[in-house]
C-alpha cells in the first residue's frame, strides 16, 4: 500500500512536470510563429 501510493504520487508529479514543460514549449513555439 505505502509503496503503491508513493509511486503513484511520484508518477503524478512527473506527469505534472511534463505537462508544464510541454505548455512552455508550445508557448515558445507559438510566439516564434506569430
Amino acid at each position: 500500500m505505502l509503496r503503491e501510493s508513493r509511486t503513484s504520487i511520484m508518477a503524478k508529479r512527473i506527469t505534472k512536470l511534463i505537462d508544464m514543460t510541454n505548455i512552455k514549449q508550445n508557448v515558445i513555439v507559438g510566439n516564434k510563429l506569430s
